[in-house]
């Protein structure tokens, strides 16, 4: 269970956003995105943007639709000249961007965008 309450917290690890105002991530992509961090080690923050949207709302409309889910380090006054962030949680971005993109295959394609 996940309220909307803010739960990101710097220097706990990425943030993977389930849900704000223009988007809900696929349960399977943020499933395989959740078993992937766990098999490398990387902690994650799931959470919830009340208040707005992101640009993976409009990415998920594209063509005939996009599986999308937001990710990224956790901020303080991210929409200021100036951000606050871990200097850990990025490197851990980092690695688990790179984990995902190394077990992308075909197969993998196929099953996260069977919405059957």
């Amino acid at each position: 269970d996940y309220s909307a309450a803010n739960h990101r917290q710097i220097g706990n690890g990425p943030m993977l956003v389930l849900s704000d105002k223009s988007l809900i991530a696929p349960p399977k992509l943020t499933a395989w995105i959740e078993t992937v961090a766990a098999e490398i080690g990387v902690p994650l923050q799931a959470d919830m943007f009340s208040n707005g949207g992101t640009d993976g709302g409009a990415v998920h409309l594209t063509g005939t639709g996009v599986p999308t889910v937001v990710m990224g380090p956790a901020t303080r006054h991210g929409h200021c000249a100036a951000s606050i962030a871990d200097c850990r949680d990025i490197l851990q971005m980092q690695q688990l961007l790179s984990a995902l993109i190394q077990r992308l295959t075909r197969e993998t394609v196929v099953q996260l965008t069977d919405f059957r």
